[in-house]
């Protein structure tokens, strides 16, 4: 490979914006207002995910059914007519218990929680939301699930996750990759 040699100095190009990068990874957005289905959608697209759209948790429901395996987060209003956020993800968890849930509202947590209950550990994004923020949470929600896929593997390093914090525990993950990559 020959590559052309720079004699002037470069100079660097605007910073990119703040936020989780997408690696086309399937989004289904749930949304049943168009309008900010439609930003949703275009923030994730425009960092890198593919998108899928459904107007309401029903709808979300079938598309998950007809395309299993094909998704790898869904993003969820919470307040929808015929089947609500919450509703949604119970149902989800269980058709697909690791396909990773996100959750976004208008509504305060207090009133989430009291028009149905969040179990604790679930991430509710407030609307609105930025472009860096939702994609930011789209990428660490990702990494994350990810994350415990590979630590549920049965040939995983046999460290245990309470002796070591996530940087120790994901160098030896790719170490642990790598050799096997080589064998």
């Amino acid at each position: 490979i020959h590559l052309p040699l720079v004699t002037d100095a470069v100079t660097a190009s605007r910073a990119e914006p703040t936020g989780g990068r997408g690696g086309g990874e399937r989004i289904l957005v749930v949304e049943d207002e168009s309008v900010v289905r439609s930003l949703v959608c275009r923030a994730l697209e425009e960092a890198g995910y593919q998108v899928f759209q459904a107007p309401n948790g029903a709808a979300a429901l079938d598309y998950v059914h007809a395309n299993a395996g094909q998704i790898d987060l869904v993003l969820s209003d919470v307040v929808m007519p015929r089947l609500n956020g919450l509703e949604l993800m119970a149902r989800l968890r269980e058709l697909s218990p690791r396909l990773p849930v996100l959750l976004m509202s208008g509504y305060s947590t207090d009133e989430v929680q009291r028009r149905g209950g969040v179990e604790s550990g679930v991430t509710i994004l407030p609307k609105p939301i930025t472009p860096a923020v939702l994609t930011a949470a789209v990428r660490d929600s990702l990494d994350r699930a990810a994350s415990q896929a590979l630590d549920n593997r049965p040939d995983r390093v046999g460290v245990a996750d309470d002796c070591c914090n996530g940087i120790v525990r994901q160098s030896l993950h790719l170490v642990h990759d790598l050799f096997h990559m080589t064998r």
